[in-house]
């Protein structure tokens, strides 16, 4: 179902089931509406009103052209999914265009069973790179309306429902940025490097560089990379901010906010959704015969995840 603008206002602030609105931090809101007269140590609820009239005026109509070009790319994606699990595509998918002013030009996201398409990318019209993209926004809305089915698939990928909340001081939670697609916590997994050297549970988090306290109407909506670090033996993140800004030790409860890049050696941020819906799984063998090492490449990063499962 193709959205005018006045009904895409409508549902593109309504959540009903991640219920992303009460999640988003302010300092996320902050970051997405670039505006001098919104500060980030304005009261919660002035912000989210604010926040979400900035994200409704960011809609706009589709052209015919436009809705031509999606109605035939998805009528493909619909016939990809038909041979996997039709019973699992959505009853209806319904489609809203933005200006991308709160997530950026490039930027496709899901909500409740919305798929978010920019404007940029409908001027591009490339068949095969957008049908890529809905079959992975798709993707997002199967899982969402399939709680069990988003349980299974997420365990293929060493992904399992943490059974307690994680614990984050409050340096942590005024950093946290959502990500739309995935927007809960409560995911963990075990990781490794391929030698053995760390093993722990963890769960992953994206935050801000900046704190609340040194953010304003910050330019560049920065995003941790490999500046978390987990220190295995003090069951703790170690969040290392932009020289000059000091070092805060977060505790947490089983968690820790990384992907393990064997060439950089570093750790980086991702979420379970993200690599459900992106990864390339190749299985080799180990001198122990009763594991198998999985590898989570991508698409064609350097950006891995390496386990040890049992067989």
């Amino acid at each position: 179902m193709i959205l005018d603008s006045t009904a895409a206002a409508k549902a593109i602030v309504k959540d009903d089931i991640e219920h992303f609105f009460d999640s988003i931090r302010p300092i996320d809101m902050v970051i997405q509406m670039q505006n001098p007269s919104v500060s980030a140590h304005a009261n919660r609820d002035s912000i989210l009103t604010a926040y979400k009239k900035f994200v409704q005026e960011d809609v706009a109509d589709f052209k015919k052209d436009e809705i031509e070009f999606i109605a035939k790319t998805l009528a493909e994606a619909f016939e990809l999914c038909n041979k996997a699990a039709l019973k699992y595509f959505p009853e209806e998918i319904k489609l809203v265009k933005t200006h991308g002013k709160h997530y950026g030009d490039d930027t496709y996201y899901t909500r409740e069973n919305i798929i978010v398409i920019p404007k940029a990318a409908l001027k591009k019209k490339n068949t095969d790179e957008f049908l890529k993209v809905m079959l992975h926004e798709i993707s997002h809305i199967i899982t969402r309306l399939n709680p069990s089915v988003k349980t299974s698939l997420y365990a293929l990928i060493g992904f399992n429902p943490i059974q307690q909340p994680l614990v984050m001081n409050d340096s942590l939670k005024q950093r946290v940025l959502i990500n739309p697609d995935g927007s809960d916590l409560k995911w963990i997994t075990e990781l490794t490097t391929a030698d053995g050297v760390l093993k722990a549970q963890k769960t992953p988090i994206i935050v801000s560089m900046k704190s609340i306290e040194t953010t304003a109407t910050p330019k560049e909506p920065n995003f941790v990379g490999s500046q978390i670090a987990f220190d295995d033996a003090k069951n703790q993140v170690i969040f290392k901010e932009k020289a000059g800004f000091k070092t805060d030790k977060i505790e947490v409860v089983n968690a820790a906010s990384v992907i393990f890049d064997r060439k950089e050696m570093t750790f980086k941020v991702i979420d379970a959704e993200k690599i459900f819906t992106n990864m390339k799984i190749v299985k080799t063998k180990t001198t122990d015969k009763t594991k198998v090492c999985v590898d989570y490449k991508l698409n064609d990063d350097t950006i891995y995840i390496t386990e040890f499962v049992e067989k």
